[in-house]
């Protein structure tokens, strides 16, 4: 599998994760699960951080 095939299916994961959690405040494990996700794509973008990529979670899903 490539870098970019990889970034889809974590972006897939991601939303997967986010829509689940918009329906569900209290899903925990969920949570845990978009944290590492994200954490994944921040290195898989090359990034120190997922700082921006949580922000941008924030103000679309208000997570």
């Amino acid at each position: 599998m490539n870098v970019d095939k990889a970034k889809a299916k974590v972006l897939e994961g991601i939303y997967v994760y986010a829509e689940i959690l918009v329906k569900h405040k209290g899903a925990t494990l969920e949570r845990d699960n978009l944290d590492s996700l994200v954490k994944a794509y921040a290195v898989l973008n090359n990034q120190q951080d997922e700082i921006d990529f949580k922000k941008t979670l924030k103000e679309t899903f208000n997570l």
